[in-house]
């Protein structure tokens, strides 16, 4: 019984490690050490192995949270931010569908936002952060160019969404195809557009951002 539990606290190393260089190489410019599919089933393993186990280690993947490490006012979410359950079967899309009509669409990865409207009119903008406290950023909504000051609706609204770089932005940004770089931020490189969408709104001041075209 002991020998088992070693067997899979060793395994559980190993995957954690694989797991962290890849992380590592692949959100530092270097190259990509495996898909992200390779990642997913990594991850699901090792999520597996920590359930039959108890056990999660310190540096796990499975125990980092999302949140928000730079200075700024925080505030808690009216209503948890928190992430989906994912899947690669057809029949628990359906199961979770339960009979009602759904949207599909490409999976878009930058930066979620939590947006408020009060009687129309932008009110407030705060990143996701742990899911449950964000960071307010906005003062950066002028460099968010595809949220609306007003909108046509009533009362009180708060709508969750990402905040993304398009590939032909991103290659603008970086001289990539005869492009330009950014004379806002000399020498700056983000390896993935996720990145560049996915880690700056939370800058000040404003200019860095709007020159990255977010929406």
């Amino acid at each position: 019984m002991g020998d088992d539990r070693e067997g899979k606290t060793a395994l559980m190393r190993e995957l954690i490690d694989r797991l962290n260089a890849a992380s590592d190489a692949y959100y530092n410019g270097r190259a990509e050490i495996m898909t992200d599919y390779e990642w997913d089933a990594m991850f699901d393993r090792l999520k597996g192995l920590e359930e039959e186990t108890g056990e999660v280690l310190p540096d796990s993947p499975t125990a980092k949270v999302s949140e928000d490490d730079i200075t700024g006012q925080k505030e808690p979410h009216e209503f948890p931010a928190l992430s989906l359950a994912k899947t690669k079967k057809v029949e628990d899309l359906v199961k979770w569908a339960d009979g009602h009509p759904i949207w599909i669409s490409w999976k878009l990865d930058g930066l979620t936002l939590v947006v408020t409207y009060d009687g129309g009119r932008l009110t407030k903008i705060v990143t996701r952060g742990d899911g449950h406290i964000g960071t307010n950023i906005t003062h950066l909504a002028d460099g968010l160019y595809d949220i609306p000051r007003t909108i046509p609706a009533k009362g009180h609204l708060v709508i969750r969404g990402e905040a993304v770089i398009s590939y032909s932005d991103f290659a603008v940004l970086h001289g990539i195809g005869g492009g330009f770089r950014q004379p806002e931020e000399p020498g700056i490189r983000f390896p993935v557009p996720e990145g560049c969408g996915g880690g700056e709104e939370e800058e000040d001041p404003l200019g860095p951002v709007q020159s990255r075209v977010l929406g």
